[in-house]
């Protein structure tokens, strides 16, 4: 009589597993293109970063909760990157498969912070730049040779 031995499965190989890690890869993909529309229609996002920092600054004050809303949904779904990395992981047992899990989520937590900059830092620069005595320094500031002239060069952003 042959015995039957149950392999266990963990949440991530079973059906239900595979099925919450193809949401998470869907819902990132979605959250990402979504803000990436967002951000074009409002910000001019990513040419914005080629633009002076005055004119940028300028343009974030005016709509100033509408873009952040919009850097915030980026900023979660690049912050998907990191469940995603795990549930990959388990997926299999290869070593390339456990390799991407750190990587997964080193990638994301540079993404978020990267992004959550927009929404935490920059309304207050540009509330700043509003005010007409910091702004005319600022443009002296940025006139000055040798100067960075866009955000892209200045934060090292790229997409």
């Amino acid at each position: 009589m042959t015995q039957l031995v149950a392999t266990p499965t963990t949440d991530a190989t079973s059906r239900t597993g595979y099925r919450r890690t193809a949401a998470l890869l869907v819902g990132g993909a979605v959250a990402v293109n979504l803000a990436f529309l967002g951000l074009g229609a409002v910000f001019d996002y990513p040419a914005v970063l080629y633009k002076p920092p005055a004119d940028v600054l300028a343009t974030f004050h005016a709509n100033q909760w509408v873009i952040s809303g919009w850097f915030l949904v980026l900023a979660l779904g690049a912050g998907l990157l990191a469940p995603i990395a795990v549930r990959v992981g388990r997926l299999g047992g290869s070593a390339a498969l456990r390799a991407s899990v750190p990587v997964g989520i080193a990638a994301a937590a540079v993404q978020v912070i990267g992004l959550l900059r927009w929404p935490l830092l920059v309304p207050g620069l540009a509330a700043r730049a509003a005010d007409p005595g910091t702004a005319a320094r600022l443009r002296r500031n940025a006139d000055l040779p040798g100067r960075r002239r866009s955000l892209r060069s200045t934060t090292h952003q790229s997409i």
